[in-house]
């Protein structure tokens, strides 16, 4: 129970954090540290899923390694299309969240290509995937990588978080969105970040509760 309280404190306050930043940069950084600490990871990166009409490009955080940047940009190229996490939500579309060792079990596994890029990173293969949807960007997934083998207990925290997660993450693209944005004259009150957001969602055709929620 002590687990689930402090899971929930840190949550609630990086929830909190992010909805009254104001620069969407930041925003993802508590977003991110929050994912690391959740998940007991020491890296992570958020990757569109081409393949569920996600667009955009990848996200690194966490610590990485010393390494080529060649070496990275081939990883994320690469990544899109052959790594198992990946390449399973692409072409499943399923919205659970997985380990690299479930799809491996489910046919899904590392190529020596793959295999051999990650060894070249200096990463491990103890990696899970938090697939969301993200309004206009489509669907993408948070990976993130563990020194230790991700458990069941893990799966099960994933998915208590992956709604909160959603959330904030689309509130964050909302917010890089509107950022460029600002009053249209010196005269007017600039609104406050959350009722810009409110404002776009509700140019979209959202409803008030959709929107609350």
């Amino acid at each position: 129970m002590a687990g689930i309280n402090a899971l929930r404190a840190l949550w609630l306050s990086a929830g909190a954090e992010i909805l009254h930043e104001t620069n969407p940069l930041i925003g993802r950084q508590i977003l991110n540290d929050a994912l690391l600490r959740s998940l007991r990871a020491y890296a992570g990166s958020r990757v569109p899923l081409p393949g569920v009409s996600g667009s955009g490009t990848i996200g690194l955080f966490g610590e990485y390694p010393a390494i080529d940047p060649e070496l990275l940009k081939m990883a994320a190229e690469q990544a899109l299309t052959d790594h198992p996490l990946i390449a399973y939500h692409n072409t499943i579309a399923d919205p659970a969240v997985m380990t690299l060792e479930r799809v491996g079990e489910l046919g899904w596994r590392l190529s020596e290509e793959a295999a051999d890029i990650i060894e070249r990173l200096g990463m491990r293969t103890n990696q899970i995937s938090l697939p969301i949807t993200v309004p206009g960007n489509g669907a993408t997934t948070y990976a993130l990588v563990s020194e230790d083998p991700y458990t069941e207990r893990d799966i099960n925290t994933a998915m208590q978080i992956l709604p909160m997660i959603s959330g904030l993450d689309t509130h964050l693209a909302l917010l890089e969105l509107l950022r460029p944005a600002g009053p249209l004259d010196g005269s007017a009150q600039a609104l406050t970040t959350r009722e810009q957001v409110v404002l776009k969602l509700l140019g979209e055709g959202n409803t008030a509760n959709s929107i609350a929620a």
